[in-house]
């Protein structure tokens, strides 16, 4: 790019267009890029290449029409995209693994999507440690690249989601317990600003930023590379598995996962879990599948069972998976055919309470009746999540999400169906359903505000359960470091510190 187009970048002033058409901007802005970068501009025309990139999103209700899609692999290739949106007044998004299920979260409609696929280096730095990788990459794609060099890091759980969303997002892990969230692991940020301007944000330079970006999310700037504490481990190998229950056994293992919480998880920080109850449809439209499955891991490789998850095994599952393995290998385990195979319809929402017995039997019991209305006209699957987060994972660092320093449970429903016309009815559904449990938490004094980011659905208040005081310094970062609020006006999706 030359100078002469860059200074015009900075100068409205030289082109005469109507910048109140969005749909005239649109338009110079996706020309402009297609010229300048060829190779990384998809516009509408070209519908093989253009249709392949809008849906790239594991959620069909994200498959949104933008006016073109521009895939920069460098970061000076997305600081000039970032000064044509910027100049234009164009509205963006901004795409690193699409795993977000709702719309205008990853996706736009018209307007200019950055898609990160190609920002997907992984390099590892084994004098210090740290490993640097895109946002574009899936979290299965960094554990196979790392995993031949000796070395693990504090990721995603699952091979598809994207490094991007799920760090800036917070980014809980298997590693949670013994080194936090993702987010606290990166040691420095490569940001684009608002104005295209190209800063790094760690301890020493830009450490308000720094902070910020923990679970900030989009508000500040795109970030084009994460340098992170990379765990050394020579072989690879940790343990871990799928168990698979029986639902008349809902009320042990729900007791075995409290338990957990209050007694294995603080003892032994470097297990984890997730809970999922999953319901589905089986062979035809009048049977339901429906499993209790436990995804289980520890940090080290084992013989036997570790003591702290003993007490599952002990209720006699009707199949594991447990073993020693690679990260990947866990991985993929945990993602599995769980439903509907892709493409289908997707929803998040998520619940934070205390760690509770009854209040989780509450809650299968009403997760249960929700499903009932569901079945058998949507033909959906519906999973309900219990993810145990421990008060060491919320001690980790400095960080805006003011994680509650206790134990906790995360609470997640997901539901895939097939057709648009059922979107009104299971949105609510799902709503109505963790409404009535907060009312009940709220009931037993469990409540919290605090919601995870990246589980959250869109119009949940996730940024104020971060607190007013975090909430007040983002806008402050938010103002220094994007005068002209790019990131708060330009991209519409995610949540927003101006709107907190």
């Amino acid at each position: 790019m030359s100078d002469a187009q860059i200074k015009s970048l900075n100068d409205k002033s030289l082109i005469s267009i109507d910048f109140a058409n969005s749909s005239v901007k649109d338009q110079l802005a996706c020309r402009f890029l297609n010229i300048i970068f060829p190779d990384a501009t998809a516009i509408s025309s070209e519908a093989v290449t253009y249709t392949s990139k809008i849906s790239i999103n594991w959620s069909v209700r994200a498959w949104l029409k933008s006016s073109c899609v521009f895939s920069p692999s460098t970061t000076d290739m997305t600081s000039v995209g970032m000064k044509v949106v910027n100049f234009f007044g164009n509205k963006f998004a901004i795409r690193s693994g699409g795993h977000t299920p709702d719309p205008e979260m990853a996706s736009i409609d018209d307007g200019i999507l950055f898609s990160l696929e190609n920002l997907n280096m992984v390099q590892m730095d084994e004098s210090l440690s740290i490993a640097s990788i895109g946002p574009g990459n899936r979290w299965g794609d960094v554990y196979d690249k790392l995993a031949p060099e000796g070395y693990l890091v504090v990721g995603g759980r699952v091979p598809p989601v994207g490094a991007g969303g799920l760090i800036t997002g917070g980014g809980l892990s298997f590693f949670s317990g013994t080194h936090g969230f993702a987010c606290d692991n990166v040691l420095n940020y490569e940001v684009v600003l608002g104005n295209g301007t190209i800063v790094n944000a760690n301890a020493h330079t830009n450490s308000d930023l720094w902070w910020a970006l923990k679970g900030g999310s989009n508000n500040f700037g795109l970030v084009t590379r994460f340098d992170l504490k990379a765990i050394p481990k020579k072989d690879g190998i940790i343990w871990g598995g799928n168990i698979y229950f029986s639902p008349l056994q809902s009320e042990a293992v729900i007791k075995a996962l409290t338990d957990f919480q209050q007694v294995g998880q603080i003892a032994d920080p470097k297990a984890a879990l997730i809970g999922n109850w999953i319901r589905a449809p089986a062979t035809s439209l009048t049977e339901l599948t429906d499993i209790l499955r436990i995804t289980v891991f520890h940090q080290d490789p084992t013989d036997g069972i570790p003591e702290s998850l003993q007490p599952f095994f002990d209720l006699k599952p009707v199949l594991s998976t447990a073993m020693n393995r690679t990260l990947l290998s866990l991985a993929e385990d945990t993602y599995g055919p769980a439903g509907i195979v892709p493409p289908a319809r997707q929803l998040f929402r998520t619940l934070t309470v205390g760690a509770n017995e009854e209040l989780l039997n509450y809650a299968y019991a009403k997760f249960n009746t929700s499903y009932s209305i569901l079945f058998p006209s949507l033909a959906s699957v519906a999973v309900l999540t219990h993810q145990p987060v421990s008060e060491a994972m919320a001690s980790h660092g400095a960080r805006p999400m003011n994680v509650p320093g206790k134990a906790q449970t995360w609470l997640i429903v997901n539901i895939q169906w097939a057709l648009e016309i059922s979107d009104k009815k299971i949105l609510k559904i799902a709503k109505d359903f963790l409404d009535d449990v907060k009312a009940k938490s709220v009931e037993m004094g469990l409540d919290e505000d605090f919601l995870y980011l990246n589980d959250a659905a869109r119009g949940q208040e996730v940024l104020e359960g971060y607190g007013a005081a975090s909430v007040a310094e983002m806008k402050t970062i938010s103002a220094k470091y994007d005068p002209a609020q790019v990131f708060q006006e330009q991209v519409t999706g995610g949540f927003k510190v101006s709107k907190a």
